[in-house]
């Protein structure tokens, strides 16, 4: 199975076998260093904000990682509780997401990639605004029933200029393949 296949499996996941680990970037167990990577790339580019902005990335300096990336912006609408994450668009896609997938560009994830992907998306992103945090999200519905895949996205929150309101969220997804009865 190639990574892609991987990919296509986590965002194809069934939401009610789905149970996501969340941590903040620097309390998650076992990540790779490919994942620590980025984490620290944004957490240094931070500079006393709460969130990353748009502007911290720099293509240049992520090179090696932009095919696994995906940036999507938020929809929200207002809500008993202030606002509330309805959808999501994709906005940009790493070429190795694209081969995969085909072009997502403009696209709701919930039409590129379901339901449910929409809503671990939401979930996900809505623990990365309480917790003003990079965030690691890992769960066995990622691999679909693969042991032998190790599936974990990094979500990057990124603020508008005035670090108050997350307006886009960029997804690295890491996959890491283990031998078959290897103990990871």
């Amino acid at each position: 199975m190639s990574v892609f296949d991987a990919m296509a499996n986590f965002y194809g996941a069934d939401p009610a076998e789905d149970e996501i680990h969340l941590w903040p970037d620097h309390h998650a167990p076992d990540t790779s260093n490919h994942l620590k990577d980025v984490a620290a790339y944004f957490n240094s580019k931070k500079l006393g904000r709460s969130f990353n902005q748009r502007r911290d990335l720099n293509p240049a300096e992520l090179r090696s990682y932009l095919t696994y990336f995906m940036l999507l912006e938020c929809e929200f609408t207002e809500g008993s509780a202030g606002q509330v994450i309805s959808e999501a668009h994709v906005r940009l896609m790493g070429t190795d997401v694209s081969a995969v997938y085909g072009d997502g560009t403009g696209q709701k994830l919930s039409d590129f990639h379901g339901v449910a992907a929409l809503e671990r998306f939401k979930r996900v992103t809505e623990y990365c605004i309480q917790e003003r945090t990079i965030t690691v999200a890992r769960s066995a519905a990622f691999n679909r029933g693969r042991p032998n895949w190790d599936v974990t996205a990094l979500y990057v929150p990124f603020s508008d200029a005035e670090d108050k309101n997350v307006t886009q969220i960029l997804v690295f997804t890491d996959v890491l393949r283990c031998e078959p009865g290897a103990v990871n």
